[in-house]
């Protein structure tokens, strides 16, 4: 039974070698604290998770299950984030709650980044704590988690640009409300500042970047790698899924759950 669970289902990923990026985290984090912040700096991204996995490894040890129970902890934790999102925000019933969370495990992105050995589910965690605070509207731990998602990934930023737009047009604010709610969202960006003045000192600027501009088509693909789990190093491009993806992301911007149900 568990050879089957670990050869059929997504808790393969639990037990899969090492690819470069996960052997990176794990090498990083075996540093001391202070090496850590400085090879963050010069790779560019922040500490938080490098930090964190290092405490991990003192404590449960350096196998590759081991590595990626951490990352599948911040998942646990994610979906039931998510589900208090439908149920105290969205005021969505319990049964349909249940299934909207059922999908949300199912989902094969978020699957794949259960089980990595990086940030990107960390980050995830405290993205949705943020927004879940925000609409909450409780500024002492929507700044906390705000922040730390900023020291995990720089695409907390876009997060934040995200809660501005959305402190500007919801009706359910006044005014003054709006400028106080953007002073809430700004603070945490003013406690970041020194990581960035550190990272301006310790980053050498010029030269090649290592990512590749990504082709139209894996743009275009989006909304398919995020909801059916395609990418395009297990295939060559389907057209079907540029359309496909254009349909998908139309439907899903336009859905508005609470006034379905």
């Amino acid at each position: 039974m568990l050879n089957w669970l670990f050869t059929n289902t997504p808790l393969h990923y639990f037990v899969q070698s090492f690819w470069r990026d996960e052997a990176f985290s794990y090498l990083l984090a075996k540093k001391s604290f202070m090496d850590i912040f400085v090879l963050n700096a010069k790779d560019f991204s922040p500490p938080l998770y490098s930090l964190l996995l290092h405490i991990w490894l003192k404590l449960f040890g350096a196998s590759e299950i081991a590595l990626r129970s951490f990352s599948f902890l911040a998942f646990v934790l994610v979906t039931y984030v998510f589900f208090l999102f439908l149920t105290k925000i969205f005021k969505i019933k319990r049964k349909w709650s249940y299934i909207y969370t059922a999908l949300f495990i199912l989902n094969p992105f978020l699957n794949y980044y259960a089980f990595e050995a990086r940030m990107y589910m960390l980050f995830a965690l405290f993205a949705l704590l943020s927004f879940y605070y925000l609409y909450q509207f409780r500024p002492v731990k929507y700044f906390v988690f705000t922040l730390l998602g900023l020291l995990t990934h720089y695409f907390m930023f876009f997060v934040l640009v995200s809660q501005v737009i959305f402190a500007f047009t919801a009706r359910s604010y006044k005014k003054q409300d709006k400028y106080f709610q953007m002073k809430t969202i700004l603070r945490p960006v003013l406690f970041f500042i020194p990581w960035v003045v550190y990272l301006l000192f310790q980053h050498k600027f010029g030269g090649e970047f290592w990512i590749d501009k990504p082709p139209l088509e894996t743009i275009l693909q989006i909304p398919a790698i995020m909801y059916i789990g395609y990418e395009k190093n297990l295939g060559s491009y389907q057209n079907w899924l540029i359309p496909f993806s254009v349909f998908l992301f139309f439907i899903i911007s336009k859905i508005k759950i609470i006034n379905i149900l």
